[in-house]
């Protein structure tokens, strides 16, 4: 495989930039190259989505602090609606019975004593699987998947 070139796009309401590498087979003298050229996720950019896996880090993690959509919102200040902070936390609800999924590929889920609300549990498996160092970005390199895709 060789990369070639970017697919290219918004990583941030104004500012455009790489989100995706583009790869090909290497043709070589016995081998002719099987002729497509699929892209490979980078793992801090979201599809279609202004904000990077960072900062989607950051309002997760405001979430599990403040208990409130409203609050985790207005302290994370990504300059976005609150109709987008309720939009992406029931995008995050409706991912987590698949991110479960594919977390419990990699590693069983922790033992937690009085766990609460589903999405924290998720959210402590993603930790406990991948560090606390952005796990959101090493989860889609890992499964080259959104870490909002619903499929």
């Amino acid at each position: 495989m060789v990369r070639h070139g970017f697919v290219r796009g918004y990583i941030s309401n104004k500012k455009r930039g790489i989100r995706r590498w583009r790869i090909r087979c290497k043709k070589s003298p016995e081998n002719n190259g099987c002729g497509k050229t699929p892209s490979v996720c980078l793992g801090d950019t979201l599809p279609r989505r202004w904000f990077n896996a960072k900062q989607l880090l950051a309002f997760i993690r405001a979430l599990c602090e403040y208990r409130s959509i409203k609050a985790a919102w207005e302290h994370w200040r990504i300059g976005l609606t609150l109709d987008t902070g309720y939009r992406l936390y029931k995008q995050l609800c409706t991912c987590q019975s698949i991110l479960r999924t594919r977390l419990c590929s990699r590693a069983p889920p922790p033992e937690m004593k009085n766990a609460g609300v589903p999405l924290f549990q998720m959210f402590a498996h993603l930790e406990k699987v991948f560090g606390d160092n952005n796990p959101i970005r090493h989860f889609q390199e890992h499964f080259q998947k959104s870490f909002l895709a619903a499929t």
